[in-house]
């Protein structure tokens, strides 16, 4: 596993409006007048910017759970200065989240305060203290003027940090398998009622993790299962390294003559594997998911970014990563038939139009695509099993392989009709 260092963008534009809270301030959209977009003070029914110190907005949270520290605060803020003056008339101040509080800087320590704010300055130069344990950060603006003209520009808020991950590891096995963990396919259980009873024992051969029942017919007075009989479903102490649950009692709402045939439907959850192998479980037997193989197609480079902390100038900038297509082959296993077509039925709807993955390690995400269509072979193979197999796609994956280097800030001055502004 190796140490890397990435760079977290809460970036204001369009495409982010919804994850960001902006709560009393406003999204500019660009135009044709001001090309770009940016978070600002809205203005008041006569045009002129409010005077109030308590207008603020929240990113959203972010989540990289490999990070080990974070080294670099920067907020790209326009602020103007008005001729004849040397400080700007606008301000920002900040404070840092994690998933549940609010936290300021007080000189000594990182402390939960619902009230205070920071400079950018103290957030930069303190930020290699502030703590990783929740694994999550976000950020509160504050944008402030004392001029009724003008009004800061908020155009991206970014923090480096230092993470450890494997690239492959990441978008595989914490990531893809991860999130292939959420689908639930519906299995079939049945059998005779031995007695005249309202209860129906559930005794899979299979391991199965079922998540829940759906419904329950009499098959032999209603093949058409019209009218479903479940009322209540109490699983067996779930056993095993997999924790499965593949037995236990279902209640039905009448009683079921003997030798009355019984169907149960319920959802499960496969095994997910990034092997055909027995490392994790015994996917021989259980309805399963595996990732036989992956190849990876070249894509080019990205960009490379930067964020340099305020209060001395100094930062990194991480070279442009690699970009590539993550092809994965999966395959469906099972002893019934059945059970292939409905985990390939949930695969299909898994990864339809607008399919996403997470990076676990990096909270970034990448669009997924099913470039081959789920195809069942509809016989049994080795190891007296059913098979299907689909392939995959984790579009314009990043690898930062290249590292990053130290970086420096450059001040320049734009002068645009009579009004300065600095940026950093």
């Amino acid at each position: 596993m190796r140490t890397r260092v990435l760079i977290k963008r809460f970036d204001a534009n369009e495409d982010e409006r919804e994850r960001w809270s902006l709560g009393t301030l406003r999204l500019h959209v660009p135009g044709a007048l001001e090309p770009e977009a940016y978070i600002t003070i809205p203005k008041e029914p006569s045009g002129l910017f409010p005077l109030a110190p308590n207008l603020s907005a929240e990113t959203w949270t972010a989540r990289p759970r490999a990070v080990k520290r974070w080294i670099a605060f920067e907020a790209d803020i326009a602020h103007f200065t008005i001729p004849g003056e040397t400080s700007p008339v606008t301000s920002a101040r900040f404070k840092l989240g994690d998933e549940s509080s609010w936290y300021v800087w007080t000189g000594a320590a990182w402390v939960v305060d619902a009230n205070a704010w920071n400079t950018e300055a103290e957030i930069s130069e303190n930020i290699a203290t502030f703590p990783v344990t929740a694994r999550s950060i976000r950020v509160r603006v504050n944008l402030a003027t004392t001029d009724v003209h003008y009004a800061p520009r908020l155009r991206t808020i970014k923090l480096a940090y230092e993470a450890a991950f494997d690239h492959m590891d990441d978008y595989l096995l914490r990531s893809l398998i991860r999130s292939m963990k959420t689908i639930r396919p519906i299995g079939r259980a049945e059998g005779r009622a031995e007695l005249n009873s309202n209860e129906f024992p559930i005794r899979l051969d299979s391991p199965y993790q079922i998540r829940g029942i759906l419904a329950a017919f009499d098959i032999t007075e209603d093949p058409d299962e019209l009218e479903n009989l479940y009322q209540s479903w109490a699983p067996d102490a779930a056993s095993g390294p997999a924790r499965v649950s593949s037995s236990g009692m279902v209640t039905l709402s009448q009683v079921v003559p003997a030798n009355h045939v019984v169907r149960v439907h319920f959802e499960h959850e496969p095994q997910i594997a990034h092997t055909t192998s027995t490392d994790y479980i015994e996917v021989n037997r259980s309805p399963s998911v595996s990732i036989i193989g992956v190849d990876e197609v070249a894509r080019g480079y990205g960009t490379e970014d930067h964020v340099i902390n305020v209060h001395d100038g100094h930062g990194v900038k991480v070279l442009a990563p690699r970009q590539v297509d993550i092809r994965a082959t999966l395959e469906v296993t099972s002893p019934k038939l059945w059970d292939v077509l409905a985990i390939g039925h949930e695969l299909k709807r898994f990864f339809g139009s607008g399919a996403q993955l997470t990076s676990f390690a990096m909270d970034e995400q990448f669009s997924l695509w099913a470039h081959d269509p789920f195809s069942s072979q509809g016989t049994r193979g080795n190891r007296d099993l059913y098979r299907g197999s689909m392939s995959v796609t984790v579009q314009m994956a990043v690898l930062f392989e290249r590292g990053h280097v130290d970086a420096y800030s450059v001040k320049a001055l734009k002068v645009n009709g009579g009004n300065a502004k600095f940026e950093v």
